[in-house]
Order: C-alpha cells, then structure tokens, then sequence
C-alpha cells in the first residue's frame, strides 16, 4: 500500500488488518502503522512502521461558572437578635444561571434565582445550633449545559449579646460591591424602640440611607452604598439611639 495511504488511514485513526500474500498491515488508534512482509529464512520478517497524527475532534469543557459569597465576610462577629443575611456575586460565560444556594455548617440554609443573590436566615434556625463558631458558602447552579461552582468558605460567628442596653450591628462587618449597594440591619436592645442616627467616617465614596431612623421598630435595615471606581475604600457606620442609656453599634464597610 502506498505511504500516501497509509497517512490517509492514520489521519481517520481506524484500526484495520488487511490480509493478502502473506502480508499483514495494521493501524492502531494512536496512528501508527505497521507494515510486516513474509518470513525470510535467512534474514526474518521485514518491518516498515509509519507514525501517523491523530485527527480526531477533541471535546473541552466549557468555563465553569463562578460564585462568590460576599455576606456574611471572613471574620464577622453576629448576636443571635440578628438574621444573618447571606449575599453572593455569580456569573457564567455560557449557560444560565439557574439559582444560588446557601449554605450553613454544610446544611442548605436557602437559595435565591434572581440578582441580587441574597437571603436572609433568621435566628435560631437549625444550623447555627450546638455551636458559637461556623462555615458558610456559596453554590452556584447553571443549566445549558449544566454546571455547579462553590464560593470560598468563610468563618463567622454567632452567640447571644452582651448583657447591656445597646445597639447592635448585623452583621458589624460587610462588604459592598463598587458602584453597588448592600444592607446592614441594626437592631436596638434598649428599653423601647428608639430611632438612630447614622454617620459614616473614612472614605467618602461610601454613603448610607437614611441617615435618620424614626423610633417604633427595633430593627433598622440601613442601605450602604459604594460610588463607582472606589475599589478598596473603607468606613465606619456609626448608630446612635436617639434615646440616652443605650450604648451605639459600628460597623465597618469594606469597598470590593
């Protein structure tokens, strides 16, 4: 058989034997043929070997989709009067995001399918019990095709407030998205339930609202905000009762 052919067949990695005048030709699927002629008394069977390319399509597989849990952050501090809420960033280069879920200690808390990718758990929920110290991430579901991806887990804790009238931040650590916004709720363990007053220190690209929260309710969710471009930035929430006798509550802000 010509060499031309043999490079034809190696290209199409068939496996073939073919049988004729005491010769023997075969191509095995790594492309390399062998050509063995008859037996020579003196001298042996004769060999000539022809190494071939595969050509066979290659299947790779598409990106993974990526998560991020951006609430609660590394490190944060929480009091049992608060909901703990749980924000993460997803995204896929090809397919559809399905839904994010949320997790607890490895116990499924939540899920959210719609931006932004949230939710909120509230105290004494099944998975923050037994300990004061746990793990959390996020996992993201895409379909078209199909894929999963987990966040980094982080480690935050969670025990019962200081016995003291005060104002308590949940969480008192949070981060929010330049040019976007995220919440902290502060909660008033005081007598009654007085409004705040809200001030930020540190960088000035960071905003809140409302910056007075009238009395009535105990908790006051506060929306925090992060000016486009300032990546890095960091402040300090303060929540002052407008009542005395209460102790205020901080939180830092961290720009991602």
């Amino acid at each position: 058989m010509p060499l031309s052919s043999h490079r034809d067949e190696s290209r199409r990695g068939w496996r073939r034997a073919a049988v004729g005048a005491g010769a023997a030709l075969i191509l095995a699927a790594g492309g390399a043929i062998a050509a063995t002629g008859p037996a020579n008394a003196a001298t042996g069977p004769a060999t000539v070997s022809h190494i071939g390319t595969w050509a066979g399509e290659r299947q790779t597989p598409g990106p993974a989709a990526k998560v991020s849990l951006t609430s609660p952050a590394e490190g944060t501090v929480l009091v049992s009067v608060c909901a703990i809420r749980m924000t993460a960033v997803a995204q896929a280069q090809i397919g559809t995001i399905d839904r994010v879920e949320f997790y607890i200690n490895d116990q499924l808390v939540g899920s959210d399918a719609h931006e932004p990718y949230g939710i909120d758990v509230p105290p004494g929920h099944p998975a923050l019990q037994g300990s004061t110290r746990h793990t959390a991430f996020a996992h993201v579901v895409t379909v078209s095709p199909a894929a999963t991806a987990d966040s980094t887990s982080v480690t935050f804790g969670y025990g019962p407030p200081p016995p003291a009238l005060m104002v308590i931040a949940c969480p008192s650590r949070v981060e929010v998205p330049a040019g976007g916004s995220t919440t902290v709720t502060f909660v008033t363990a005081c007598g009654g339930a007085p409004g705040l007053l809200l001030t930020v220190s540190g960088g000035p690209e960071i905003s809140v609202t409302p910056r007075v929260s009238p009395p009535g309710n105990r908790e006051h969710r506060i929306t925090v905000s992060a000016a486009p471009g300032s990546t890095g930035s960091v402040a300090w929430i303060t929540a002052n009762a407008d009542t005395g006798g209460c102790m205020p509550a901080t939180a830092a802000v961290t720009v991602s």
